[in-house]
């Protein structure tokens, strides 16, 4: 062990009697070529720069000590560059950190560091670290001892059977590259760096590290960053006075073009960035994308268009901080955070830690989303305001329960809980306040592009004792052509409201000149007042899955207008081509003589035993032979003909 020891003791000696002698070579061409390289990074030349040994003594912990080039010292700080690239601040004045700086002479640390290398094949220092000490040592003075270090990490490469002959700053690009690209990323979070400054770090990037794998970040955020000048340049600055006179969507589209200076930040890892995130966020009314927020649903129909922009914002957001995983936020993925907070609805989740949507590809996706949703919601912009306006809990889960949806399955827009129906909006109703139901309800029936929502909404308003909810739907249905009427979500929603809401006119109306409809309507209207059948009753998508409620038992007026216009159905012989029944049995595949009463008068029999089950008496099999559904349908005809004859209804 004493050997080793003496060699390396003899060698510093050695080392520094041929400085202090004089023979210490200049740069050489080799050197400048270095120097040059590594000078067109983005990195600091820490000329004039002290280095400096941190040391620091955490309670009940040992000592830990560090060294850097010191760039800058408040009364309340230190911020040094380590060597590998990045920077930290030291609390000068926590009790609990006690935190010490001696500053040291820089060439005796580089001649300790040669020693090493020359001693021990190899010493502390990288080779991207060693010529970026070399550098600074070299802007700080010290040319010859910038130049030893460098010859000895030569030799070192020399050794180093795949580096033999190549260049230093061959190698040590092997080492900047991700420190350069991860550095130029974070500068995106400095406010005080600016764009064009931005620019340039990543013009010198992308032109240090030609065959770097993260050549295509350079590249695009060079013409990011070079189209964003233009614009800065061409872009009309507004007086506070002029902008307060602009129409709301001027207003909103000036502060998404200003939300390229928003400046937040990321709070936890894993986690995700929020551009409200800064130090002094409490302080914060003047950024854009908080006075987007002030907007509320004036400023969304800009943000929903303003998703697919893809230029960058000052925010940055990472997986983990200790290693480059960090990104740019976009105007797009703001616009997403401004949206998601105004109106409550999340379209994009992510499927993995640090998920972003425009980094991942999603916003166009997105951006469909939230088109659908607003041709929905922008009909009842005022309701939506009037109760997002509210900051208890309760009123903004009774909104987004009341939203619109568009088929079975999740409600869009909704919680992922919520389910639509009308009891659960019932229960809510006391808390939204009754008035305010009943304004959201008459919005949605009017200005939802969806039946099924309108339908939905209708049985709401009519649970609160609003009858001009069966006149809504009657107008609806009259609106309606063949095509809307005979959709399995939408129209049959508004069929099974008229047949079940108990109301004499919805039964009139859907019966009204059902012979010159196509037979596809004709049979939707027969099966609405089937038990369960195509969503009637009120069924379809309807608290839990819907079932059987007090309209299955209707008597009176409206029960005789449905046994009627079932009874007129008796004569209609024709199939409907769409085949909503189909054949219901096996045995029919086998037996033609079979048959699954696919008629519309062998569903409007069915049905009729079904509704009456004592007047209209049958026994049910799945298939029956033709012969028989011709033999129902003259005994029922026959029945209903002695009981009008006698005046009878049930």
């Amino acid at each position: 062990m004493k050997a080793p020891l003496l060699m390396l003791l003899l060698a510093g000696v050695a080392y520094a009697a041929s400085v202090e002698a004089g023979d210490e070579s200049p740069l050489d061409a080799g050197d400048r070529r270095a120097f040059a390289w590594f000078d067109g990074l983005p990195l600091p030349s820490c000329a004039g720069r002290p280095y400096v040994r941190v040391t620091t003594t955490p309670k009940r912990r040992e000592p830990f000590s560090y060294e850097g080039f010191l760039l800058s010292e408040t009364p309340t700080d230190w911020v040094l560059l380590w060597n590998d690239e990045s920077k930290h601040v030291v609390p000068r004045n926590v009790p609990e950190w006690a935190a010490t700086l001696e500053r040291l002479d820089l060439r005796s640390v580089i001649e300790a560091e040669i020693v090493r290398m020359r001693a021990t094949e190899g010493g502390h220092l990288a080779m991207g670290a060693a010529l970026a000490l070399a550098r600074r040592a070299a802007a700080n003075g010290s040319e010859k001892v910038a130049h030893a270090l460098l010859a000895a990490a030569r030799n070192v490469l020399v050794r180093e059977e795949n580096d033999a002959g190549r260049p230093i700053e061959d190698v040590a690009a092997e080492h900047f590259d991700v420190t350069v690209i991860w550095k130029c990323v974070l500068d995106f979070g400095d406010a005080s760096v600016s764009r064009a400054r931005l620019l340039e770090e990543m013009t010198a990037y992308a032109k240090s590290f030609p065959k770097s794998g993260h050549h295509a970040t350079a590249d695009e955020a060079t013409r990011m960053l070079t189209s964003m000048l233009v614009e800065d340049a061409t872009h009309v600055r507004l007086t506070e006075e002029a902008f307060a006179k602009l129409p709301a969507a001027d207003r909103a589209a000036e502060l998404i073009f200003r939300l390229r200076d928003q400046n937040g930040g990321q709070f936890s890892q894993p986690g995700s960035p929020s551009i409200f995130f800064r130090a002094d966020a409490e302080d914060d009314t003047t950024s854009p994308g908080v006075r987007l927020l002030a907007m509320g649903y004036d400023a969304v129909p800009q943000l929903i268009e303003a998703l697919t922009d893809t230029r960058f914002t000052r925010t940055v957001g990472y997986w983990r901080d200790f290693m480059y995983s960090h990104y740019v936020v976009r105007i797009g993925d703001a616009a997403l955070e401004l949206l998601e907070r105004v109106t409550h609805q999340r379209f994009f989740r992510g499927e993995y830690t640090a998920a972003s949507m425009v980094k991942d590809g999603k916003e166009h996706e997105v951006q469909a989303k939230y088109r659908a949703w607003w041709a929905e919601a922008s009909g009842f912009v005022a309701p939506l305001r009037a109760l997002a306006s509210e900051t208890d809990p309760v009123r903004r889960e009774v909104l987004a329960r009341a939203l619109p949806d568009r088929g079975p399955g999740l409600i869009v827009g909704a919680p992922e809980s919520a389910v639509w129906g009308t009891k659960r909006f019932a229960e809510a109703v006391p808390k939204l306040g009754p008035e305010a139901a009943k304004e959201l309800l008459r919005a949605l029936i009017d200005a939802s592009p969806h039946a099924r929502t309108k339908s939905m909404a209708a049985w709401a308003l009519l649970d609160l004792g609003e009858h001009d909810a069966v006149t809504r739907m009657i107008a609806l249905w009259k609106s309606m052509d063949a095509t809307a009427r005979v959709d399995r979500i939408h129209g049959a929603a508004v069929v099974s409201f008229l047949a079940s809401c108990g109301d004499e006119a919805a039964v009139r109306a859907l019966f009204d000149g059902l012979e010159l409809q196509p037979p596809s309507v004709r049979e939707m209207i027969v099966l609405a007042f089937d038990r369960g059948g195509m969503g009637a009753v009120r069924g379809l998508a309807a608290d839990d899955g819907g079932g059987l409620d007090e309209p299955w038992t209707l008597v009176g007026p409206a029960s005789d207008l449905i046994e009627d216009g079932l009874v007129a159905r008796l004569d209609d012989l024709e199939i409907d081509p769409l085949s909503m029944v189909g054949r219901q049995a096996p045995l029919a595949d086998f037996d033609p003589a079979f048959d699954a009463g696919r008629r519309i008068a062998d569903q409007a029999t069915r049905v009729l035993a079904l509704r009456w089950p004592e007047v209209y008496a049958t026994k049910f099999v799945p298939v029956r032979p033709a012969d028989e559904w011709d033999e129902l349908r003259s005994r029922f005809l026959s029945t209903w003909k002695a009981r009008r004859a006698a005046g009878a209804s049930k």
